[in-house]
């Protein structure tokens, strides 16, 4: 990797604290372990990823179709459908997952990099957050290089260099007190610009992201497995799926109506009794689904 990938990213890929307080066809889930590092099966996406990616922890082909993992993520197309191979190029994609520590559960965005060719390739990155109570103002993230930071690459032949940096921004205390925000970015990558964003809101007490699951159908998933201990819970990953109606733009993204929530059998567990009451209300997804899902 080159020190100039590596400074660049260094300098704008997260955020500091201060920035914050300015304002159906799957295989069984196993992500309940959520270090970072963690790896079960080896696709190059952690554990505490697959969980709130919606993919399998314990197979590196989630749907069997012959495509792993890390390509359907990082491609922004559809791991829990079986689907064909899309065109290889320059990829970039954003997780935000939510992990314990010594000091209470941290909040921490994964950036994951696919580069057909050279790292020099980048020669643009952009990495901010949108607060709600900001709409259309974008916070840069920085100061990565003060925090820990977790690392790794590999090279797949014919399928690229792969990168991952997991990095931990805030205390999910901290961050639950600024929702709903969303955590985006923008790469140019030889020639190639990619857009990503996570949108992340509190739904029935838990932070969720929103996540891709079927064409034109989204689901709301939480950053992180619950406790097993919680009196009178199972865990689950609240696999709830709804339809998005279009309300309109505005200068903090497009806005869609909940117009339906059906709880899908995904991974076999248990989707939380808030989804049906979901339906009535507004997602704002700062740049569209397009950012989440490739367009």
């Amino acid at each position: 990797m080159t020190s100039r990938l590596v400074v660049c990213l260094l300098a704008s890929a997260a955020v500091a604290v201060g920035a914050w307080t300015v304002v159906g066809e799957v295989e069984r889930l196993r992500a309940d372990s959520p270090a970072i590092d963690l790896d079960s099966d080896a696709d190059f996406l952690p554990d505490c990823v697959e969980w709130a990616a919606l993919t399998s922890a314990t197979s590196p082909d989630t749907d069997s179709d012959g495509v792993g993992d890390f390509i359907e993520f990082v491609q922004k197309g559809r791991p829990l459908q079986a689907n064909g191979p899309l065109p290889m190029d320059h990829e970039m994609r954003f997780v935000v997952t939510s992990n314990p520590s010594p000091v209470g559960n941290q909040v921490v965005l994964h950036l994951f990099f696919r580069f057909m060719g050279s790292v020099d390739l980048l020669n643009q990155f952009d990495c901010y957050a949108e607060l709600g109570a900001a709409p259309g103002l974008r916070f840069p993230l920085a100061a990565l290089a003060m925090q820990p930071i977790s690392t790794q690459q590999r090279s797949v032949a014919g399928a690229g260099t792969w990168i991952r940096y997991s990095v931990a921004l805030a205390s999910e205390d901290l961050v639950r007190a600024v929702l709903p925000c969303s955590i985006g970015g923008s790469a140019t990558i030889g020639g190639r610009t990619i857009v990503t964003n996570v949108p992340l809101s509190e739904h029935g007490g838990v932070i969720c992201s929103v996540v891709p699951f079927a064409p034109g159908l989204f689901s709301l998933q939480s950053i992180s497995q619950p406790p097993a201990s919680v009196v009178g819970s199972t865990p689950n990953n609240r696999v709830c799926v709804l339809q998005l109606t279009p309300l309109g733009s505005g200068s903090g993204g497009s806005a869609f109506l909940v117009s339906g929530a059906e709880c899908e059998d995904c991974n076999d567990l248990v989707c939380g009794v808030e989804c049906a009451a979901s339906v009535g209300t507004v997602l704002v997804l700062p740049g569209g689904p397009g950012s989440i899902t490739g367009g």
